[in-house]
């Protein structure tokens, strides 16, 4: 049986996004280039970090809780920090970051709209378990994505 009317434009009707495995998927696309090749990315702060950290670089993000806008689109924030051995390379992939954020809107796939709501910034130079020469800089964004849809019978919803 179809989807009739009323449940094709509810708009409270659909699944949750799945923010964290989205954000990692956008953030593995944007370090495919063969600059970042061995940067490690990650969504918890782990001994393997530190590790990770001295050999090369790290990306390390988390997720705000999503927030539920309208239809099956959804909004939440995120933090990404880039950690690296050498404050060169921890500013140029940050840097490089913060261009891609921007552009996973326009890219295929759920992304409505994406964009840094603070730039990325120094943090502080040494943290426990963490090698003394590494660089850290962190940056917040907000993202809003379209879920996915079980029902194929449902037109696509346009992002607010």
């Amino acid at each position: 049986m179809g989807t009739g009317i009323f449940e094709a434009t509810d708009p409270a009707l659909g699944a949750q996004i799945d923010a964290e495995t989205l954000l990692h998927d956008l953030l593995d696309g944007a370090l495919q280039d063969p600059a970042w090749a061995g940067t490690a990315l990650t969504g918890e702060m782990d001994v393997q970090v530190a590790s990770d950290a001295t050999r090369g670089q790290v990306v390390l993000y988390q997720c705000g809780q999503p927030v539920h806008v309208g239809f099956d689109v959804w909004r939440f924030t995120a933090t990404i920090s880039v950690l690296a051995n050498d404050p060169v390379t921890a500013w140029r992939l940050a840097s490089h970051l913060s261009s891609a954020v921007p552009s996973w809107t326009y890219g295929k796939g759920p992304v409505c709209s994406s964009r840094l709501t603070a730039g990325f910034h120094r943090s502080a130079d040494i943290k426990e378990n963490m090698p003394k020469a590494s660089k850290e800089y962190t940056a917040d964004i907000l993202v809003e994505a379209r879920a996915a849809r079980g029902d194929t019978n449902r037109k696509e919803t346009p992002c607010p």
